[in-house]
């Protein structure tokens, strides 16, 4: 069932009727929803994978003033599919370089950049001014605080999320349907849910997802069709199959009063109490007479990138049928790309017995920016 038009329309001129006018003509959209289109402000949450394909189509679409958030730049393994980017951007803010894609598209759009992680401190302030949120974050802490931020303000939120060749896509909007807290009303422990960082990701997967997500954010602004508002879409790209499902209001979920950072939350679990270790202290460590066992638990693919030398490399999908190969008695250090999958790995081997464990802060990215600039990232 369709809604109320999120946007108020606005005058448009002959110039913006004959640059859009292929979309003018699909009824559902008409003048009237163009000139609602010219006066919409979208925030953008994230400019990778999801934000890119997004962030173009919105462009495209002729939204009026587009919101971009992200503190990150652009690597040469954001390319496959992070389509907004070139390698002409690699080092650029990727805001600065998703604010020149979109203007390239629609010189007339408004585009705010927001180079800042957004977090419980001001996300409030970011959100307030924009009609809709798009959600395109990479990890389970921001989807909160989109969430949360937007259920204090009762603002629409599109949501999509991709890993490895799957998808998500729905819309939240409190007062009016549930959540992203309604979906997943607690978040799971530390690397339960793997990042695409850690297990991959198909570029054309991105595409699939960011596409759906900026037609809802037309549909939900032109007051069209019927949204995804309390209903989730599982896209399946291996197998090309996607279904949806219904996601209920949860009775008896408290409603949001304050937005709060689930860091801690996501922390305090048994992993926590595993020790870290900061690269330049390990590398003191691995020079010295005694040095640690540093266990490298990533694939063999990634080590063909970077490597710390003199590592022992058991990828941790092994590691449970190869412990006979480690000493129980020494000293190990576990280490990935980004610190997650070898947290998981550490407490694989506490749980073994091993007490002398402790796990790289950081992984290698953190070796490669503190210890040997050198070294490739990926």
């Amino acid at each position: 069932m369709s809604r109320q038009p999120l946007v108020d329309p606005i005058p448009i001129d002959p110039q913006t009727v004959a640059t859009y006018h292929r979309q003018l003509l699909v009824p559902q959209i008409g003048r009237d929803g163009q000139a609602r289109l010219a006066n919409a402000k979208v925030l953008l949450v994230g400019c990778g994978g999801l934000g890119s394909p997004v962030a173009l189509y919105l462009a495209g679409a002729g939204i009026g003033t587009i919101g971009l958030v992200d503190e990150d730049v652009v690597s040469p393994s954001n390319l496959h599919r992070q389509v907004v980017h070139t390698y002409h951007d690699v080092g650029q803010l990727k805001t600065a370089s998703a604010k020149a894609a979109i203007l390239a598209r629609n010189p007339n759009a408004t585009v705010n950049e927001h180079t800042v992680r957004l977090d419980a401190s001001n996300a409030v302030d970011l959100m307030r001014d924009y009609d809709l949120i798009v959600d395109g974050s990479d990890n389970l802490a921001t989807r909160y605080v989109v969430s949360d931020a937007a259920e204090l303000l009762r603002k629409p939120v599109v949501y999509g999320s991709v890993i490895r060749m799957e998808g998500q896509v729905s819309v939240f909007w409190a007062g009016q349907g549930p959540t992203y807290r309604d979906l997943v009303p607690n978040p799971p422990s530390p690397g339960a849910i793997p990042a695409c960082s850690d297990a991959g990701v198909l570029g054309p997967v991105c595409a699939q997802v960011g596409s759906i997500m900026a037609t809802e954010a037309i549909k939900l602004i032109c007051g069209v069709g019927e949204s995804l508002l309390g209903r989730l879409i599982l896209i399946d790209a291996l197998r090309q199959d996607t279904k949806t499902i219904n996601v209920p209001v949860l009775p008896d979920r408290q409603p949001v009063t304050s937005v709060e950072d689930i860091t801690l939350a996501c922390e305090s679990t048994n992993e926590s109490s595993i020790p870290q270790i900061r690269p330049t202290e390990l590398n003191q460590r691995l020079l010295s007479t005694t040095p640690p066992v540093l266990l490298d638990v990533r694939g063999e693919d990634e080590r063909e990138i970077a490597v710390i030398a003199g590592s022992t490399h058991i990828p941790l999908q092994e590691l449970a049928s190869r412990l006979d190969e480690l000493d129980k008695d020494a000293e190990i250090v576990t280490q990935c790309k980004g610190g997650g999958r070898s947290m998981q790995a550490a407490q694989i081997l506490v749980d073994a017995g091993f007490t002398k464990v402790s796990n790289l802060d950081g992984g290698i990215l953190a070796w490669a920016d503190q210890v040997d600039p050198t070294m490739l990232r990926y």
